[in-house]
Formats: structure tokens, sequence, C-alpha cells
């Protein structure tokens, strides 16, 4: 059967939304459409969210869709690699919602529709779609390309098989605390201010501004080349927004206001909490000392308790930063990733860059 790549009617992204569903899940069915609908409001996803269907070629609109896949227009910063330092800003894209129905799975319908996305995302160089900071990503009209993607992997390397240059695992750690360890070992450090969800935009732009920075002195001394999803905030509301909708069913106390965490302008912390798991996970962490950290990750685990969590999770944590949480003999463990392995396509020239910042407000 020959098959094509299009971007999903209403009807199929309706059609791919119930093949998603499970039943043996924490939501039921009406809250797991509901949640979509929820979701698929907010900024982050507005305008910038795309689903794909894998289709029969003589049957394009059909709802008795083979594969589908869902795109999100995101922002990332590449390391200058010419005479200017200043890193340039491009269009990438996160993908998500791999599914195959199960009874069309071992069909290799997912690797030819993953295959078949590569040209429906990227392009030759010359035509990677650049922008400022002031521009938006609005794909009401128009699809723009990327100078790269990237996805979380469930299945190890399952997508680096699909198509040229498919997705291929970056280094992915994972450092988690035990709650009632941390809070036995109150840090040195003063007063912290909380965040809400109303300065989520605020922290977002000094973590670009500083990020931007930091690339422009990784060119100046001519350090590997690198590349980092650029913070926007959205993201940050998109992820609270679905850490509220569980809570909401699934908690017996009031949902938290406190999200987040600042030292100062150059150390704060964004967080969400996972009521399926119980922990709560760091989205952003931006620290420069150990002493910090140490207030940082007491904070949350303030608010980890109050929301019945007993573990806090981090992805990516430079382990020089944990120095004095294990000095003071808090709890912490750090090990490879197993799950949620984050995952590379490079349409641009030369090898990928070191994926920078690779933590969870990444995640979609």
């Amino acid at each position: 059967m020959e098959t094509t790549l299009v971007r999903a009617t209403p009807q199929q992204t309706r059609a791919s939304l119930l093949h998603r569903y499970d039943p043996d899940g924490p939501i039921t069915l009406p809250q797991h459409i509901e949640r979509a609908d929820v979701l698929g409001r907010l900024g982050y996803a507005q305008n910038k969210q795309i689903y794909w269907a894998l289709v029969p070629s003589d049957n394009l609109t059909t709802d008795g869709i083979l594969s589908t896949v869902s795109t999100i227009a995101r922002k990332v910063i590449v390391q200058s690699a010419g005479k200017s330092l200043a890193p340039s800003c491009y269009t990438a894209f996160s993908i998500t919602h791999v599914y195959t129905p199960m009874e069309l799975r071992k069909r290799g319908y997912a690797t030819k529709m993953m295959a078949l996305l590569h040209g429906q995302i990227s392009s030759p160089s010359s035509k990677y779609h650049s922008h400022n900071e002031q521009d938006g990503l609005s794909l009401s009209n128009s699809y723009p390309t990327g100078i790269l993607s990237f996805l979380y992997s469930g299945v190890g390397n399952f997508y680096s098989k699909c198509g040229a240059p498919g997705w291929h695992i970056q280094t992915s750690t994972e450092v988690y605390w035990d709650v009632v360890s941390v809070l036995s070992h109150p840090p040195d450090h003063g007063q912290v201010d909380y965040l809400t969800e109303e300065d989520f935009v605020k922290v977002a732009e000094r973590d670009a501004f500083l990020l931007m920075e930091e690339f422009t002195n990784r060119a100046r001394t001519n350090e590997p080349p690198a590349f980092a999803v650029l913070p926007t905030g959205e993201e940050f509301t998109w992820l609270v927004a679905r850490s509220k909708f569980y809570g909401q069913i699934l908690s017996p106390v009031p949902l938290p206001t406190r999200w987040g965490v600042q030292l100062d302008d150059d150390n704060f912390a964004i967080w969400f909490i996972d009521y399926t798991k119980h922990e709560l996970q760091f989205l952003r962490i931006r620290c420069v000392g150990a002493e910090k950290l140490s207030a940082m990750v007491y904070a949350a685990a303030a608010v980890a308790k109050e929301q019945g969590c007993g573990k806090i999770l981090a992805w990516n944590l430079d382990e020089r930063l944990l120095d004095d949480l294990k000095s003071h003999g808090v709890d912490v463990k750090t090990q490879p990733r197993a799950k949620n392995l984050a995952a590379v396509a490079w349409y641009g020239p030369g090898d990928c860059p070191v994926w920078i910042a690779n933590e969870k407000y990444g995640w979609c």
C-alpha cells in the first residue's frame, strides 16, 4: 500500500486523540479530551502545534490513520561558527504524540512516518527560518522549516533509524533528592523568593539573555559548537497548566501557588508537580554555586512536602553543584536516564552541536 504523510484534518486530529487514550491511566476519556483542549489553547501550542497523519495515498482524509505525530515550533539559539560571536536564533521543532494504533503495529508505519517527517520540517541551510527575538512563530498560514528537531524517546534508539538524519540520543542523566532528607538538612543560605506563574515570562527573558551571553563567550573561546532551546515562559506555563490539570483530579490538597524560586538575577529555578509519580520536577535550574543550589532544593522540598511528593527530580544537572548537599549528608542519587531520552535530528551544516541546558523545560 502506498502511503503519504499529510497535515491532519480536524477529524484526523480528533481520531488520533481518541486512539492515544489509555484506559489504564489516571484520567477518564472525557478528561483526556478536556486536557488536550485546555493545553491546546495556550500560547505554547496555539498556532504552533501541527498534527501529522500517515494515510493511504488514495484516501488522504480518511479517519483510518496508520500513524500520527505532532510537532510544535520552538526557538533555538545556535553558537556562531563565523566571524560574528553572537549566536543565531532559528526555528526548531519538538516532536510528541508519536502513535500507531495497536492493531497496525509491527508494519513499519511509524518508521515510514518519521522518515517522511524530516522532509516536512527541514530544508537546505539557505532556507532555514531564522528570526529575531521579537518574531512570532504562528503556523496558521504556512509552516516554516527548522534547523533541528528533537524528541524524547521511550523506545531507545528506534528513532535513529527513521530516515536521514534520524534522531540521535544525547547524554541524559537525572538527579533525585529525597524530600525528607533535604528537609532534615536546612541550608546556610538565608531568605529566598518564591516565584508564581506571573513571573514566568520575566524569568525566561532573563534566562534567554544569559544563554545568549554564554553562547557568545563559547564562540569567543572556541568551545565546541552548541545549541539550546530558548526559554520564552510559554513552555513553563504549559507544563504547569498540565500539572494543575492532573492535580485538580488526583490531589487531595489545594494546588500550589509557588512554582519556582529566585535568589537573585542569576540564580533561579522553575518546577512543576508530577501528580502521577508524586514528584516535584525541576523544569529549569540556573545556578552558579553549590550552596545556592542547596537553598533552591530546600525551597522546592517544602513545596514538594505540601503536595505529597517524596522525591525531587532534575535533568542533566552539573554534578559539581551537588557537592554542598552531599557534604551535609543529603540523600542524592545521580543516574543515567532510562526513559524520555533526549534525541536530536540536526538539519544544519556539519555535525550536530552539543545540547546546552538540556533540561525538562524542553519536554512536551
